[in-house]
């Protein structure tokens, strides 16, 4: 399976690169790559895996089927479901400040699934989001 890299850096996101392996090793991939940009002297090094809640409108295409089913997932209502998309996220330029914290550049690793137009645009907004605000160190943005 296909993966995609995404870079967001000071809120502007942008599909880094696509790559042709599996996720787990696309993420090692990356992360050897981010750790070459990494000044370990200005930021800390972080990779966290999560996942981004993706809702989806039926009916599903075969090719979004064979994909999305090894993923959880939950339909919402009638016509929608919501697929839990894998995604890592590896910050290698970030700061500390008293009460929070801010990533300034990350790479994102997810798959390579068949996104419809509106999904790519959400996922690339998410990822802006990362990279745009301080969090607290409760967590908010």
């Amino acid at each position: 399976m296909k993966s995609i890299v995404i870079l967001s850096e000071n809120g502007n996101s942008k599909i880094y690169k696509e790559m042709n392996l599996d996720l787990d090793k696309a993420v090692k991939e990356i992360a050897k790559e981010a750790m070459e940009l990494w000044d370990c002297k200005k930021s800390d090094f972080i990779i966290i895996k999560d996942s981004y809640p993706m809702e989806i409108k039926l009916p599903l295409t075969s090719e979004e089927y064979e994909v999305y089913s090894k993923l959880n997932i939950q339909r919402t209502q009638q016509k929608t479901i919501i697929v839990d998309l894998p995604v890592y996220i590896i910050s290698f330029d970030n700061e500390w400040f008293n009460d929070g914290y801010k990533d300034n550049k990350v790479f994102i690793v997810t798959i390579g699934a068949p996104f419809r137009e509106e999904a790519k645009k959400e996922i690339m907004d998410w990822c802006s989001e990362i990279t745009s605000k301080e969090t607290s160190e409760e967590g908010e943005k």
